[in-house]
Order: C-alpha cells, then structure tokens, then sequence
C-alpha cells in the first residue's frame, strides 16, 4: 500500500472520521457513475473494512483533497491487488494520477508483489494511453452487461438445490475455492486463492455467495456471487454440469434475491472470450451497455 506522508506537493493521510464533508465535495466533482465508491454508506464500510485491515483508503490533499486511493488491507494478501486511483473531476491531467500509479507500483513491488491490475473504462483513452506508458499491458475486454428484473421465471432448479452460502460450512468454502482456482487461475492471468482467503475477501467486498447442490449427493457444483445494488461477479459451474440448467438457475436466484432487496437490474462484465457467458446473459436478457478493459503490470522484486 502507498506510503503516508509526503508526495512531491502533496501530502497522503488515511480516511478518518473527519474527512465526510470533503469526501462528499470530491465525489460531485466526479461524473455520476463513478461517485458510487464515496456515497456515504460505502464510506462506512470502507471503514468497517479499514477496521478489520482488510482495506487501506488514503487521502491526497494540496489545498483540497485531489485525490483518493483504495487498495486492500493487509489481511486480504492476494499477490496480484487491485487498486483503484480517482482523481479530482477539475485536477484531471495534471499529473497527480500518474504519480500515483508510479507509487503504487514502488509499494507493491518492496512488498513482494507478483503484478498490479486495473481496469479503465471503454471511454477513458486517457488512462489507457497513461496505463500503456508506464508499462502495463491490457490483458482482457469484459462487456457490462445489464439484465432489467422484469420477471423471473420457476422450476430452473430441479436438479439442483440453490442455497445462500454459509461460511460457516467448510467443506463448501473448500469447494467454492477449489472451482474459482479450476476455473480462474488456470488460465494463468489470475492466482490461485485459498478458501481461508477467499472468505476473508469475500466479506472485505461485502459480497453474497449462492451455491448450486446436486439434489442427489449435495455436493456443489456450481456457485454464483453478487454485491449489494445487483452487481453480480462471477457465475462458475462444474464443467461436467454444463448444458443442465445450473448456471441459469444460479441467475434466477440472483434476479429473485436483488429484486426482493428492492433492486431493478442485475449489473455483470462478462470476458469477450466467454461466448458460453455471453449466451446466457443474453437468453437472461442481458444487453451490452458499456465495456471495460482490465491491463496487468508485472514486478519483480527490488533485489
């Protein structure tokens, strides 16, 4: 995580209980969609998580507050993090964002980090070209995809069983871990994660996990986790259980589940490369309304 302290003109201090009213004058600097991390109920569990250090938010101030930097706390000790810098909607292009960056990279790097990741919006050319100069390299396009909750249909789930996850069944925080890292770390761009960890970033994120049990044996085969608001982040199924309803029985339940809590939409980035992915959003009705690219920047610790 960056350092305290000074920065060139700047000076970083981290979020304290003071700091509401220039946070909430930051955010209306920014455009609408990207206010959402600063509202203040996301404040107060940025300090839930601040609390437990499963989360770092440092503040970087001149004469106001310029910027803020979001990374995880020291508790949740992925080796590949993602950070997330926003700047001041009116201090835009001077520099501070790329400076930023430059101490991120520093920090992780002393810190014994594999790489850093970030994503940028479709439309933020600006960042892309800022990324791209200081050595990161765009691995993946994700596709935000948006399904309206206007009906959810019944009887998906006969042959599975979809239950809200509880971390306090370990077999199924060891089955949970066991598909992300067949499904995700395999392809080589994300690491392997245990299920001790995963717990620990799961509740850092305030994410729901839903998981798919055979009815027969009551082992899982499939899950699905999602965020306050319909943000859904990933659908993962066993691969001898696909073509058998369970991925859409997991969205069913999702849809059910953010539409009981008031919601109007399910909210997903679904990777180019998953045409599996692609289809059942579709058939869910899903539509493309904005893309997001995700670049990667490899380390090598400072000898």
């Amino acid at each position: 995580m960056i350092p305290t302290g000074l920065m060139e003109k700047f000076q970083i201090t981290r979020l304290g209980a003071q700091d509401d009213a220039e946070i909430a004058a930051f955010a209306a600097s920014l455009e609408e969609e990207q206010r959402a991390p600063f509202l203040p109920e996301v404040i107060e569990r940025h300090r839930i998580a601040i609390a437990e250090e499963n989360r770092v938010v440092s503040l970087v101030r001149d004469v106001e507050l310029v910027a803020i930097v979001i990374e995880q706390g020291t508790r949740v000790a992925v080796p590949i993090p993602y950070p997330t810098v926003h700047v001041r909607g009116t201090r835009r292009r001077e520099g501070i964002g790329t400076a930023l960056i430059k101490r991120i990279l520093e920090a992780a790097r002393d810190a014994g980090c594999e790489a850093i990741a970030a994503s940028v919006a479709a439309k933020d050319t600006t960042l892309a070209n800022c990324l791209t100069r200081l050595g990161f390299r765009h691995t993946e396009t994700l596709l935000k995809m948006e399904t309206p909750l206007i009906s959810v249909e019944t009887g998906l789930d006969s042959l599975v069983d979809i239950q809200a996850w509880d971390a306090s069944k370990s077999d199924w925080s060891e089955q949970i871990s066991n598909l992300y890292n067949v499904h995700f770390s395999t392809r080589g761009n994300i690491p392997s994660i245990t299920a001790e960890k995963m717990i620990c970033a799961a509740k850092e994120a305030g994410a729901r996990f839903l998981v798919a049990l055979d009815r027969k044996t009551e082992r899982l085969v499939g899950y699905a986790d999602w965020y306050d608001g319909g943000m859904v982040n990933s659908i993962v199924v066993r691969k001898r259980w696909g073509g058998r309803g369970v991925a859409e029985a997991l969205v069913n339940r999702v849809k059910h589940d953010v539409g009981a809590s008031g919601g109007e939409k399910l909210t997903s980035f679904v990777s180019t490369r998953n045409a599996a992915s692609i289809r059942l959003h579709r058939v869910a009705g899903a539509v493309e309304v904005d893309q997001l690219h995700t670049y990667k920047h490899a380390l090598r610790p400072v000898a």
